[in-house]
């Protein structure tokens, strides 16, 4: 009968080594006004794991060190321990998409969501106001555009094609009055225009220097101005009207 019993007591024995041997890299220090704790390792990759419980399934994430200690990564559940989705750095943080794979052939990274909060009045609570910055891939050429985006609408757009204002709200019109044969320089901004029939507007090119031409007499469009390279050139023989709105 004794032999159960010592065998019982060996095992509690056994795992309270094993556990001492796994608590040996932990510590909790208090050193002059700090308090925290300590994960020791003889090895690379030194990590904490946060694991829980959802009422359905057990989750974890992981908070590691990497590359003999250059990158803090975390990993959240779902994703290999290899494959983090956060590397701070000193030089930089980086926001890592999931790999791309033959069947998902685009993986936007995750975005960057900054929460405003306002007061409102009316019901007497404080809400929450949303602006996110995304990185969207869009094919695998590849191509993609970093989109600033408030709530669920896009705002602007800046891409291997350019950039693009989705909302704008436009400064009142002005009406601009131009002598024959003369000019006029569109102030510092961006400009949508809308040309008399023989004005025309130029941006000068410092390399061939020169004018050039980039919308003609009568039509309209966008002119961004560095307050002395675009114009609008009237070519006419009298004086004519044009409209200038400034985007941004």
């Amino acid at each position: 009968m004794p032999k159960p019993v010592l065998l019982h007591k060996a095992r509690m024995i056994d795992d309270l080594l094993q556990y001492l041997v796994k608590l040996r890299d932990l510590h909790i220090y208090h050193e002059q006004n700090r308090t925290g704790i300590l994960v020791e390792s003889e090895r690379d990759h030194p990590q904490i794991e946060l694991k829980g419980y959802d009422g359905e399934k057990h989750y974890s994430s992981l908070i590691y060190a990497a590359y003999f200690g250059k990158n803090v990564c975390i990993v959240p559940y779902g994703k290999p321990y290899y494959d983090p989705t956060l590397y701070i750095t000193r030089e930089s943080v980086t926001l890592m998409a999931d790999k791309a794979t033959s069947t998902d052939t685009l993986k936007d990274p995750p975005l960057i969501m900054l929460m405003g909060r306002y007061w409102d009045e009316s019901a007497g609570i404080s809400r929450s106001r949303d602006a996110k910055i995304v990185h969207r891939m869009l094919s695998t050429t590849p191509t993609s555009e970093v989109v600033l985006r408030i709530v669920d609408s896009d705002y602007l757009r800046i891409g291997d094609d350019g950039f693009r204002v989705e909302k704008n709200k436009f400064d009142a019109g002005q009406s601009v009055s131009i002598d024959a044969n003369s000019t006029y320089t569109l102030p510092t901004g961006a400009w949508y225009v809308i040309l008399g029939a023989n004005t025309k507007a130029e941006i000068y090119d410092d390399v061939a220097d020169a004018w050039i031409e980039v919308i003609p007499a009568g039509g309209k469009g966008l002119v961004i101005s560095d307050g002395s390279n675009a114009r609008l050139n009237n070519t006419g023989a009298s004086a004519e009207t044009s409209t200038i709105r400034r985007v941004f």
